[in-house]
């Protein structure tokens, strides 16, 4: 994790931020996870990113975070010139990984695989709470054959899904991949020639993937309500045109 708080002060940091250090180095025996409170060890990393661990073993939620994670992260914290107490925030029922509470935004990051039904669960949860969620995929999860949960999200962001690659934050529109059917025929039963195939026919799973321009304003969000399937879902999304 990349945020922690000092028991004695109450301070909330930000563990990779080189201004920090020297406060980190001086306090390291006094940090706290901000959502189990046991202790945390400043992990002083000089080829990855510096970051907070569990000095012993937890059940933890932000125990296991990859480095790919972090890095999407960092992105917004850095775009958004974010302080620590609007990222990790532990909403009791959810822990989004930013939280810009004077929006009402919740912004996760995602990097690996999930189902359909937990991205629409969590997303359902935001909107009872009256948040509104803005998902992030990472580009390692955009293969030939979309997971069903990017897909619902394609669906659910007006034909949209957003990417950070090489910190570059662009939209991404889903399009239909085809397949040509060769012709084929047979004889059936009552000695009649029947014919299929000669046509192109559209794969269910495979897209192909039409790149929107790069969105330069990360700050300026669209707070809109889909009603999918008459779930009236509360998304954030950013005012990028339609291209596609």
């Amino acid at each position: 994790m990349i945020t922690a708080i000092n028991k004695n002060d109450a301070k909330r940091i930000f563990s990779y931020k080189i201004e920090s250090l020297d406060y980190i180095l001086k306090n390291k025996k006094f940090f706290k996870c901000p959502n189990c409170n046991l202790d945390l060890i400043f992990v002083n990393c000089t080829k990855k990113i510096k970051h907070f661990r569990h000095r012993i073993s937890s059940d933890c939620e932000w125990e296991r975070e990859t480095e790919e994670h972090i890095n999407m992260k960092k992105f917004f914290i850095d775009h958004l010139k974010l302080n620590p107490s609007e990222v990790e925030v532990n909403l009791k029922f959810a822990i989004p990984d930013i939280y810009l509470k004077d929006k009402r935004i919740a912004i996760e990051v995602q990097h690996s695989k999930i189902s359909e039904e937990k991205f629409l669960f969590r997303t359902r949860r935001y909107t009872e709470e009256g948040i509104y969620v803005l998902w992030i995929f990472h580009p390692k999860l955009l293969k030939e054959n979309v997971p069903k949960f990017i897909r619902k999200a394609h669906e659910l962001y007006y034909g949209r899904i957003y990417t950070i690659f090489k910190d570059i934050l662009i939209p991404i529109h889903l399009e239909s991949k085809e397949r040509w059917i060769n012709e084929s025929g047979f004889y059936n039963s009552d000695a009649e020639y029947e014919s299929y195939g000669g046509y192109y026919q559209n794969y269910k799973i495979k897209k192909e993937f039409n790149l929107g321009e790069k969105i330069i304003d990360i700050n300026n969000f669209q707070l809109s309500r889909n009603t999918w399937k008459s779930n009236n879902y509360m998304i954030a999304k950013f005012w990028d045109k339609k291209f596609w």
